[in-house]
């Protein structure tokens, strides 16, 4: 996430350096080719709002209110429930290794086993009871521009 005035670039190249730091393997699997090449050739600042065009940045919120963003919802995520959250990321990072069959049964397994975990029980019944329903309804939504 970032902030809507954040400004972002890379200036190896005009330095006279090749990108370090993992820079070229973190963009390239980010972006199309061409994308990573202007950021990493061009020195130019680029905005929150392109890079969230491009899928880099997933939320972009107003000047100053980026941490207190980031902090409401790593409290919202340490709420877990932490295996299935787990089982998620391990879903995501390896899908673009592996063909849709073989990750469909890999959700497939992840899903079993956490139907019969023991995190998703009284979650499942919290999810379905009315109450639940009401008080998600009551909750303020935090403004969030995309």
């Amino acid at each position: 996430m970032a902030a809507e005035d954040a400004k972002f670039f890379t200036s190896f190249v005009s330095m006279g350096l090749t990108p370090d730091g993992g820079a070229t393997d973190s963009l390239a699997r980010a972006l199309p080719p061409q994308a990573a090449l202007e950021l990493l050739l061009d020195d130019e600042p680029c905005t929150a709002r392109r890079l969230h065009g491009w899928g880099v940045v997933n939320k972009v919120v107003p000047p100053g209110e980026a941490c207190a963003v980031a902090i409401a919802w790593a409290q919202r995520l340490a709420r877990g429930p932490f295996e299935a959250q787990a089982r998620t990321k391990q879903l995501v990072h390896a899908a673009r290794g592996r063909s849709r069959r073989e990750q469909l049964d890999a959700e497939r397994e992840s899903s079993v086993a956490s139907l019969y975990g023991e995190e998703s029980g009284e979650r499942i019944k919290a999810f379905l009871s009315p109450r639940k329903k009401r008080a998600a309804d009551a909750a303020p939504v935090p403004e969030v521009r995309e």
